[in-house]
């Protein structure tokens, strides 16, 4: 796989933009970006590209500890939330 990925970049094949992978981290994806960051050395010099990875990557993980904390403290949201999955036929 990293030869497939070093082959494009030294070819100026098909890449994806730093932008990309940070809105990726953001969303969620740092899970398997920490993995090709160490795994596969991918990114791991790069400061530039480090520190807004690893901002992104925190954002991700506080809004995700701030709706688990708002799903524990409301019990409107958790009825709500229970709701609306029993109405699209979910367990």
């Amino acid at each position: 796989m990293s030869t497939g990925l070093e082959h494009c970049a030294n070819t100026h094949g098909w890449r994806v933009r730093e932008r990309d992978l940070h809105l990726s981290a953001a969303l969620g994806g740092w899970i398997g970006g920490l993995y090709a960051m160490q795994g596969v050395r991918h990114k791991t010099v790069k400061k530039s590209f480090q520190q807004p990875y690893m901002i992104a990557t925190a954002l991700n993980i506080a809004a995700c500890i701030g709706a688990v904390a708002a799903w524990r403290s409301s019990p409107g949201l958790r009825s709500a939330t229970i709701r609306s999955i029993k109405s699209m036929g979910l367990p």
